[in-house]
C-alpha cells in the first residue's frame, strides 16, 4: 500500500501551444519555464542552464514540449531553485496535481484530519489545542493537516481551480 496522497484539481489554463502554456504558467508563477529535452538514451539533447533558476519540463525521446502537449500527455514540472530540484506539478488540459504547498502529509495524516472533523467538527487549531486534541492518538496530526489545508485554495486559485479531489493510496 501507498503512504502519499494525491491531490488532483480543475484549472482554468487554456493551451494548444508551448508557448501559450509557458506564457501562462510564468505570470501566474512569477517563474522562467525550461524544456530541458533528453533523448531515447536519457542523453540530454538541450540541457538546463547551470544558472537557470525557474520551472522545467523534461521531454524524452527528443521530444519538444509542444510534442508532448500534442499527444495530451501529463507534463511533469520540476522548480530548480539555488538549493535543490523540487517536484512542483503535473498538468494536462483539464487536471493538475500536487502543488508542494498544499502537502497534506501522508494518507495516515490525512485520515487523521478526517476522523478529527467527523468526531469533533470544524475547529480553529488553537481550539483543538485547547482540548488538547493534538495529543490524542489517531487524530493528533490532524489539526496541524487541516491547517496546512487551509492553505490550498489560495495556491489553487492561482490557476483558476474551482475543485480538488483528495485521493489517498
Amino acid at each position: 500500500m501507498g503512504i502519499d496522497n494525491a491531490h488532483i484539481f480543475n484549472h482554468n489554463i487554456k493551451f494548444t501551444t508551448a508557448n501559450e502554456l509557458t506564457a501562462e504558467l510564468s505570470k501566474r508563477t512569477g517563474l522562467p519555464v525550461f524544456n530541458d529535452i533528453y533523448d531515447a538514451n536519457g542523453k540530454c539533447v538541450k540541457e538546463v542552464p547551470d544558472d537557470y533558476l525557474g520551472l522545467t519540463i523534461p521531454t524524452d525521446n527528443s521530444q519538444t514540449l509542444q510534442d508532448y502537449i500534442d499527444k495530451k500527455t501529463l507534463l511533469e514540472f520540476h522548480n530548480k531553485t539555488k538549493e535543490h530540484w523540487t517536484e512542483v506539478f503535473c498538468i494536462n488540459h483539464f487536471v493538475m496535481d500536487d502543488l508542494p504547498d498544499i502537502y497534506l502529509g501522508r494518507w495516515n495524516d490525512t485520515a487523521d484530519m478526517c476522523r478529527l472533523i467527523r468526531k469533533y467538527g470544524l475547529h480553529s487549531l488553537e481550539e483543538y489545542k485547547q482540548q488538547n486534541l493534538h495529543l490524542q492518538v489517531g487524530i493528533m496530526n490532524g489539526p496541524y493537516i487541516l491547517e496546512y489545508r487551509k492553505r490550498a485554495p489560495a495556491e489553487m486559485k492561482k490557476f483558476g481551480a474551482t475543485q480538488m479531489l483528495t485521493f489517498l493510496f
